[in-house]
């Protein structure tokens, strides 16, 4: 499926539940930030969203802008937009029951959950996988760098301004926003083993 987040492409995936009754959960997967060497064995998030569908909720996972098939640029600023535009569409299926639109994300689409919960009341809960409290300014660099070797930076005109580009992964920082997320649920799955 294409959804668009300010006329940017995104691609998404929808599984449904093998039988609907009435208005069901939406659970909105959201990745982080692809590495630079996929292994492929490593089936991504298709086996865990079935697991979902089965249980009842209509489940969806996307690419996030600059990753997979889906236009542009790795930007994190740019994510909240994606966000937003997937949460619209999923809050406009007829199937969905609006009460319960679920967010779950993993290390940097995590960080972007927490943001986006954060502003917007349609989400009901969320749950974080490996999310960081806050992005290392050290490490932006070589995140750049490894983006570019892995394609999720495509333009070698991105970012305009590295500085601006850095700014928008400080803006999410979660140790800022999740505190807003209250008193709705959040679960947090965290640790090395």
């Amino acid at each position: 499926m294409r959804l668009t987040s300010r006329a940017l492409e995104l691609r998404a995936r929808f599984f449904n539940p093998p039988e609907m009754t009435g208005p069901a959960p939406v659970l909105c997967i959201c990745h982080g930030i692809p590495g630079p060497n996929r292994d492929p064995s490593d089936p991504g998030y298709e086996p865990m969203a079935r697991r979902f569908a089965r249980e009842n909720f209509i489940t969806c996972v996307f690419n996030f802008r600059g990753t997979g098939a889906s236009g542009g640029n790795l930007d994190l600023k740019g994510w909240t937009r994606d966000l937003d535009a997937v949460i619209t569409y999923l809050s406009n299926l007829k199937e969905f029951d609006r009460n319960r639109l679920y967010l779950m994300g993993f290390s940097a689409g995590a960080a972007t959950a927490v943001y986006v919960t954060a502003h917007d009341r349609r989400v009901a809960a969320l749950v974080t996988c490996a999310c960081p409290a806050e992005f290392a300014p050290a490490r932006l660099a070589a995140l750049l760098r490894q983006c570019r070797e892995s394609g999720t930076i495509r333009d070698p005109d991105f970012p305009p301004s590295f500085d601006d580009w850095c700014n928008h992964f400080f803006a999410l920082n979660p140790i800022k926003w999740v505190d807003r997320i209250s008193p709705r649920p959040l679960l947090i799955i965290h640790g090395d083993q």
